[in-house]
């Protein structure tokens, strides 16, 4: 089973298309109660409150297995609380850690801003110790933490590549560069150099039809929701902005597809290896 662990999930853009290639998500992080909202809606994720999380965390210790083995879809607010080790050995982790400090339509404060977050999400990876890693942010970045981000990553013997690419890459009609950082764990000794990639044909609901179109029907009709939900309260006005900032920071699901294609197709070619 191909398994994805999805931190700072947003509305769900990773997941999403994780879906599209055949993968199972088995953990969500997101402190946004609206995106909460949307992703317990869409993925069945269910929102665990601090005791969820001991006890989860007791069972994996008590059964010695990982959760996604015999647990549904969950979903942990906190990145603080994430527990990595609970959901060890998963094929794919991902993350658009907060852009915030990094973006130049902020104050770009870096590792002061409260809302740097890679220190976290690099703790979640060497407790979860993935297959794979795909992280994605500003271009601001580069300047910034880029360098550190590789060098951490590199320091748990992983492999790393970053590219630059934009939204229009998939046919959208808007440019939005965007680093994306793509990493592997050698320790799996998996044989990838000879394997030849075909070109992936992007497959996705609606991609048709003209973007702005698409993203004003997103933010401005009633998804059916109800008024509120676990003490969420939903009005319509409140509705709309929270999606539109929820738009706003969602990663562009059809570039992240191409990736998890890819992982897929060597996954599938090391398991024919006996690798």
């Amino acid at each position: 089973m191909l398994t994805h662990i999805d931190l700072f999930s947003g509305i769900g853009g990773f997941s999403l298309a994780a879906k599209w290639a055949g993968f199972e998500t088995i953990a969500f992080c997101e402190i946004k109660p609206y995106c909460q909202v949307l992703l317990s809606k869409r993925f069945n994720a269910r929102i665990l409150i601090d005791a969820d999380i001991e006890r989860l965390e007791r069972e994996v210790v008590s059964s010695g297995r990982p959760a996604e083995l015999y647990r549904e879809p969950v979903l942990i607010p906190d990145i603080r609380k994430f527990p990595g080790w609970a959901f060890r050995g998963a094929t794919v982790l991902t993350g658009g850690f907060p852009c915030q400090p990094f973006s130049v339509a902020g104050k770009r404060m870096g590792k002061a801003d409260e809302r740097y977050l890679w220190e976290e999400m690099f703790r979640v990876i060497k407790e979860a110790r993935p297959s794979w890693i795909i992280g994605e942010n500003v271009t601001g970045i580069i300047s910034m933490a880029l360098d550190e981000v590789i060098s951490d990553l590199e320091s748990e013997d992983y492999s790393v590549q970053t590219f630059i690419i934009p939204a229009c890459a998939v046919n959208t009609p808007h440019r939005r560069d965007r680093v994306w950082i793509l990493a592997y764990d050698l320790s799996k000794n998996t044989k990838i150099e000879n394997i030849s990639i075909p070109e992936i044909k992007i497959k996705s609901p609606n991609w048709n039809q003209n973007w702005t179109e698409v993203a004003t029907r997103l933010c401005g009709v009633d998804d059916g929701l109800p008024a509120r939900v676990d003490g969420f309260e939903l009005s319509k006005a409140r509705h709309r902005m929270e999606r539109i900032k929820a738009l706003g920071e969602a990663i562009v699901p059809q570039v992240a597809y191409v990736f998890f294609m890819v992982i897929k197709l060597l996954e599938e070619e090391a398991c024919k290896n006996g690798n």
